[in-house]
């Protein structure tokens, strides 16, 4: 009878070097395949790689095991045996998992000082993977967003990402699990930011100086015409302040913004 065994090491070779040493069988005799493989970012971040190996068994068919296993006394109970799954106590009903931010212990912890010290992190942990990666670590762009942390692409690197969501997702995840190890924790996002221009980052910063006018003046301000793209992106700016508001008025290409207080 045969039976089938996996192992796992960061390469192909470490986990064919944990199977030898398992299971006193030579390399060259090994019977194996590769089952499985870490992809994408995790490639690069978290290698993994899992072989199953085909072992022959001591027994000609699993009745013949069966019966063998029969033969071999109980086990002694334990000091550390847990009791059967019928006689332990009922588990307590936990609050359903907050998400990274929401939760009060959370909102406790924030301070400005915290939010910096995470977003240095976070400009520091995606230029070293890039430049593992091999790719430019200038066209990521990393900012604050209200109560998040945003990761925009610029040039090719919004094409890879674009063209690529297994990437997106990935490059998301390891980020999230790097910075948000220790509460609190903050969202970061990349999904809707990853094809924006250099014009457009141009623009954003804009808004934000115009914003910034705004409350210092006090006084409203009406934008040059801006395209419905443009107009948008403005709004998701001003969104993100609670002091002030925007609005557009007019109809086609006399449509105008506007940045003012808010009440």
């Amino acid at each position: 009878m045969e039976e089938k065994r996996r192992f796992n090491g960061k390469t192909e070779e470490e986990a064919l070097e944990r199977a030898e040493r398992a299971l006193g069988i030579p390399r060259a005799e090994l019977k194996f395949e590769v089952v499985s493989r870490s992809k994408g970012i995790l490639a690069v971040v978290k290698p993994s790689v899992v072989v199953e190996v085909v072992v022959d068994g001591l027994y000609d068919s699993p009745a013949e095991f069966s019966e063998a296993m029969e033969e071999l006394p109980a086990p002694a109970p334990t000091r550390s045996a847990r009791p059967h799954r019928e006689e332990r106590a009922p588990r307590e009903e936990r609050a359903p998992r907050e998400e990274y931010g929401d939760s009060q212990e959370d909102d406790e912890e924030r301070t400005p000082e915290e939010f910096a010290r995470r977003m240095a992190k976070s400009k520091e942990f995606c230029a070293g993977l890039l430049e593992r990666l091999d790719l430019d670590p200038a066209e990521l762009v990393i900012r604050e967003g209200r109560n998040s942390i945003e990761i925009c692409a610029t040039g090719e690197l919004a094409d890879r990402f674009q063209q690529d969501p297994e990437f997106v997702e990935s490059f998301q995840f390891v980020v999230n699990k790097v910075v948000n190890r220790f509460p609190p924790r903050w969202k970061i996002t990349i999904d809707g930011m990853s094809a924006l221009s250099e014009k457009d980052l141009e623009l954003l910063e804009k808004a934000r100086r115009w914003i910034r006018k705004v409350e210092e003046s006090g006084r409203e301000m009406w934008l040059d015409r801006l395209n419905p793209r443009e107009r948008r992106l403005v709004h998701m700016e001003v969104s993100k302040n609670s002091k002030v508001a925007s609005k557009s008025e007019g109809e086609g290409r006399e449509r105008r913004l506007c940045i003012y207080l808010a009440e």
